[in-house]
């Protein structure tokens, strides 16, 4: 019997080992400072491109939800949020945004 429990546990941990090595193949490690600084460049590359208001860049959220009618972006001292300025209403709306909660920067044509 004891026998058994130890093949039991050698094999338990040889699947768990699989299960993370599979797991670890779709991880990616960011650093944040270098996303928020490369999200700030991406911005300001489509901003000068397409700066006619027939372009209108956006950012898609992991939440689903899109800033659109983007007036201005720029990056708080940390460079891990970004502080993105919408001009929607007639109002400037503002909305601080984890570089990590960005999925998308696009714009429409």
């Amino acid at each position: 019997m004891r026998n058994k429990l130890f093949v039991f546990f050698i094999f338990t941990k040889i699947i768990f080992a699989q299960t993370i090595s599979q797991d670890m193949q779709n991880l990616m490690l960011l650093d944040l400072p270098k996303r928020g600084q490369d999200l700030l460049d991406s911005y300001n590359i489509l901003k000068s491109v397409f700066p006619s208001s027939l372009h209108r860049i956006f950012f898609k959220l992991k939440n689903g939800q899109t800033i659109t009618d983007i007036y201005s972006v720029s990056l708080l001292s940390q460079k891990t949020i970004l502080c993105i300025q919408s001009t929607k209403t007639s109002k400037i709306k503002y909305f601080f945004v984890p570089v990590e909660n960005i999925m998308i920067i696009d714009y429409t044509q």
